[in-house]
């Protein structure tokens, strides 16, 4: 068995701790280095790995931090409400992060589900919105902008976009602010990325024109 096989059968229950432990030592003459991780996976395989492994300990703690959720996890939005208002607040009041499936929806339809979720959950559960790159409708998507910010919304997801794009900008420096000469962004966006190239780009700065 390899390295992961044994893994999951330890955590699947198929085999004992020390059955483990001999399958790995066996699998270990056979790779020329193990992981951190895998060593210390070795070490602790008297410990139940029910109790090692628990869903908060998963991912980066940051990300926790950052959006207010018990788990390093979030539920991505799906087009036109698929990713629904009562999945979103039900994940919110549970400690999870999930984005309403906004694209589809003009403005005047989204204010109204914005003000419920916000309603329901309050300013401390998390949950977030989603923006659509729309080369169609410029201006609906920068009205779209427009009401995340006036409702403060504090996670949005970006979605289909292979630029920056002026609303996009706006969304991300819109309400900027320096404490103790740090930079404080009031809201954090998660894009979608297809490609790396993509990636670089919301890596990057935006072009100066914009």
């Amino acid at each position: 068995m390899k390295i992961q096989e044994i893994l999951r059968a330890l955590e699947a229950k198929e085999i004992s701790p020390e059955e483990a432990k001999q399958a790995l030592a066996r699998a270990r003459s056979h790779e020329l280095q193990m992981s951190a991780p895998l060593a210390n996976a070795v070490r602790e395989l008297s410990v139940d790995p029910a109790v090692r492994l628990q869903p908060e300990s998963l991912g980066h703690p940051l990300f926790q931090t950052r959006y207010r959720t018990i788990w390093s996890y979030f539920a991505g939005s799906m087009y036109r409400g698929i990713a629904s208002e009562e999945m979103v607040v039900r994940m919110g009041q549970a400690g999870l992060l999930a984005f309403f499936g906004s694209a589809g929806f003009q403005v005047h339809e989204l204010e109204p589900v914005l003000q419920r979720i916000q309603a329901r959950l309050g300013s401390d559960k998390p949950y977030g919105m989603c923006l659509i790159a729309n080369l169609n409708d410029p201006d609906e998507e920068r009205r779209t902008a427009e009401l995340y910010v006036e409702y403060g919304v504090k996670a949005i997801e970006v979605s289909a976009f292979s630029a920056p794009t002026l609303p996009l900008v706006y969304l991300r420096l819109k309400g900027l602010s320096r404490q103790n000469g740090r930079l404080i962004f009031p809201r954090r966006l998660i894009a979608k990325c297809s490609h790396l190239d993509t990636a670089r780009v919301f890596l990057s700065p935006p072009p100066e024109p914009l």
